[in-house]
């Protein structure tokens, strides 16, 4: 069954003003914490096999850091669709990927990314930057995705739940 890693970008910053959304870089712990992002993918066995991104240049970065934490070449694929998507565009890319990928990841904006989570799993209440949610489908491959599809949410985790009692589970 394919496996789905479903993202927020990390944390960005709001310095300059005059910048569009669309163009606002990472901030410091944004930096920080997709490099961790990464390196919990590779420590928990989920490295995607590619990475689907908004254009977005924090959601970009985000991709970029992800790689770096991983420590391993991935494909990046940036899809202006995907930012600030709803679940339909979400599915739809993610409906395109090759039956030879075992895993993706998606990398996207609130509110639609956190929406997209729960309709899979129902299991999402909050999901901050730099969270990731792994995610097992319900159905063999990735061409039957959709918006209606659901799956099981194996695990979630975001940076400040590793200074907490505990990792999230």
């Amino acid at each position: 069954m394919p496996r789905l890693l479903v993202m927020r970008h990390a944390k960005s910053s709001w310095s300059d003003a005059t910048l569009a959304d669309h163009d606002r870089p990472l901030n410091a712990r944004g930096k920080r914490d997709a490099i961790r992002a990464g390196e919990v993918l590779a420590e928990r066995n989920a490295v995607p096999d590619v990475i689907l991104t908004s254009t977005a240049k924090r959601a970009r970065k985000t991709a970029e850091r992800v790689v770096r934490g991983l420590d391993r070449s991935v494909e990046i694929v940036a899809v202006r669709e995907l930012y600030h998507a709803d679940s339909a565009t979400y599915a739809s890319w993610t409906a395109g990927v090759p039956a030879s990928v075992e895993t993706v990841l998606v990398i996207g904006h609130n509110p639609g990314i956190a929406y997209w989570l729960d309709r899979l799993t129902g299991d999402v209440e909050a999901f901050p930057t730099a969270a990731i949610g792994c995610v097992t489908l319900d159905i063999p491959g990735w061409e039957l995705v959709t918006a209606d599809t659901t799956g099981r949410l194996e695990w979630f985790w975001y940076p400040k739940s590793e200074s907490q009692e505990g990792m999230a589970t």
